[in-house]
């Protein structure tokens, strides 16, 4: 004989299962007249490992075995009924609204687009931002303080920066939290340091779980340079690989450095334009990407606060002939090796003449007139930013 057991309200007693029965009908009934319960006044369920039991299946279907220990709960019909009865009040959204308003948020949050006009990688991405509001400045802003939605925008357009996006996907780094650093934090640190000038820029949080950036000037007035900005948050993601700043440290944030500035020297070649710019001049390295190798040591140099040493540009140098791709994708768009997006109006007038002209060659289904190489620039060094007097990322 097959049996199950039924616990209500403390109460536990063995019951006879019919495995043969096409229905449950046989066993709830039994369930109520055991435990006293009216079958006219109440219902009842019966939960097996946390699923409700269906009266018109078998056991067999729904995983009810000999020996199973089964859950009842009951209710009273005028109970029930004068709750289905009320009216809800509109005023509290229920499970199904927030369900909804949840994946709308998602929607909205995976759709963002900023000044670059695409979104993040889909896996490997910054899953949230967080910007300061005046209340956390210490001061009341003036008229020339940046609002906190100003703050999101440029925080969105460092993690659709497609430099950082390529960095983030290659790594396979996913950060919790890209927020603005409080600029209490910062008058903290010079008060504790006793450094009469300003240091904290940036701090990692649990090897990524949260990055602080110092978004704002230190009179609040603006924000700091893109490029500045982009280099402390390459400082912060090296730090989800290594702690201290030691030497391999600092061979990381070059590699970091040399792979943004190269994403960007490849848009350009490809023709990419943003809003009538190539990408380099909207990152504002438009002539770092001129000289890759140099512009990285620079950054290193700056923010370590420590000259180069010969070890430190030998690795680079190697880093930069294993996956250096310039002279594939230089081919690829006609047989340019410069460093980068020409940035003169000529050179880029002479670039969307060239790319109008094979549009239409193919349109016409006529082979599109060769390529003419770009003027000629002249050679510029690399942008090297004079060092911020003791500036730091942590």
């Amino acid at each position: 004989m097959h049996t199950v057991t039924l616990s209500f309200k403390g109460k536990s007693l063995s019951l006879p299962l019919d495995l043969e029965s096409p229905t449950l009908e046989l066993l709830f009934d039994e369930a109520l007249s055991a435990f006293g319960l009216s079958p006219a006044e109440t219902a009842i369920k019966l939960i097996l490992k946390g699923k409700q039991l269906r009266r018109d299946a078998d056991a067999a279907s729904q995983g009810l075995r000999h020996g199973a220990k089964l859950m009842v709960m009951a209710t009273k019909r005028a109970d029930a009924s004068a709750i289905d009865s009320t009216k809800a009040d509109r005023t509290i959204r229920g499970f199904e609204e927030e369900d909804a308003a949840a994946r709308s948020r998602q929607e909205d949050a995976a759709g963002e687009r900023s000044e670059w006009g695409t979104p993040q990688a889909k896996e490997y991405k910054f899953a949230r931002f967080e910007a300061c509001t005046w209340h956390s400045f210490g001061v009341r802003p003036t008229s020339k303080t940046p609002h906190a939605f100003e703050a999101r925008k440029l925080l969105l357009k460092l993690a659709t920066d497609p430099g950082i996006v390529s960095i983030m996907e290659e790594r396979q780094w996913v950060v919790g939290t890209l927020a603005e650093m409080d600029p209490i934090d910062d008058r903290l640190k010079e008060k504790i340091e006793g450094s009469g000038h300003t240091r904290l820029l940036g701090y990692n949080t649990n090897s990524g779980m949260r990055i602080d950036l110092r978004l704002r000037t230190t009179s609040l007035d603006d924000f700091e340079a893109y490029s500045s900005i982009v280099d402390t948050l390459l400082h912060e993601l090296a730090h989800n690989e290594i702690g201290p700043h030691n030497a391999m440290f600092w061979n990381l944030f070059a590699q970091l450095k040399a792979d943004y500035l190269r994403t960007h020297a490849r848009l350009g070649r490809r023709g990419t334009f943003i809003s009538g710019r190539s990408p380099a001049q909207v990152a504002g390295v438009e002539q770092q990407i001129l000289n890759v190798k140099d512009a990285c040591l620079a950054a290193v140099a700056r923010d370590s606060m420590m000259p180069i040493n010969p070890a430190q540009a030998e690795v680079l140098d190697r880093y930069l002939s294993l996956t250096d791709n310039t002279k594939e994708a230089a081919a690829a768009v006609g047989g340019r090796d410069c460093g980068g997006m020409p940035t003169s109006r000529e050179a880029l007038r002479h670039l969307m003449a060239e790319r109008a002209a094979a549009r239409r060659g193919d349109d016409e289904g006529t082979a599109a007139e060769s390529r003419r190489p770009a003027p000629d620039e002249p050679a510029s060094q690399a942008d090297t930013p004079s060092r911020r007097g003791g500036n730091q990322s942590t």
